[in-house]
């Protein structure tokens, strides 16, 4: 089994491999009937940190195709600075769904930031990000404001290539993604925000988490 660093690597390289695909495609055309691909940025707002996450992407429901290296795995490549995580990007048989684990981080936390970038063939932004969930196991948080919970069905950003990150973050009271919502009012920081839930918030003893996979 490769190591983390190597998979790392192999990815690097093969996002490489996409992004030089990508610009030929905007130079001299893509084949008749085909669309640019479009890069996406997928990060999380959990406002604490997991210790190990699972993204899933319906994107049959959404619509949406997946770009595919020349070894047929999908054109996913992990954020440069969860390289020494192990990521496993599972894409269905029948490409309805892609599930993207995170786990062994060795110096990092998966708390707010970048996760990992994929290229679609064919995508709505806004439809993929109502299609995209996610579920983590919390570090224990101790004694912390009970704004700073770590949920165990934290939001993901879906957000262009070119302004990564770009979606709303949930406490700085600014409407970071122009849509006319801010912080708690946006649903996207509503899992942050614990709105419709109960008892996740410190210093209760009943915070949700979701357990590790067996």
């Amino acid at each position: 089994m490769r190591s983390p660093q190597l998979m790392a690597r192999g990815r690097s390289s093969a996002g490489f491999a996409v992004t030089i695909a990508v610009l030929t495609c905007l130079l001299v055309g893509c084949a008749d009937g085909d669309d640019p691909p479009v890069t996406l940025d997928f990060s999380t707002t959990n406002l604490d940190a997991c210790s190990w996450m699972e993204v899933q992407l319906q994107l049959d429901s959404a619509g949406a195709v997946l770009e595919h290296l020349d070894d047929g795995s999908a054109a996913c490549t992990p954020d440069p600075l969860l390289l020494g995580c192990t990521f496993e990007f599972d894409e269905a048989a029948d490409k309805s769904s892609l599930t993207v684990s995170i786990d062994e981080c060795p110096q990092h936390d998966l708390g707010f930031g970048a996760l990992f970038k994929c290229v679609f063939r064919r995508v709505d932004r806004a439809t993929l990000a109502l299609a995209v969930n996610a579920r983590c196991a919390c570090v224990d948080l101790g004694d912390c404001p009970g704004d700073e919970a770590c949920y165990g069905s934290p939001a993901v950003c879906v957000s262009p290539a070119e302004a990564p990150g770009s979606c709303e973050h949930c406490n700085n009271d600014m409407d970071d993604d122009g849509n006319g919502l801010v912080d708690c009012d946006d649903p996207i920081c509503w899992a942050d925000c614990g709105v419709g839930e109960t008892g996740t918030t410190c210093p209760t003893s009943t915070t949700s988490t979701t357990a590790m996979p067996q």
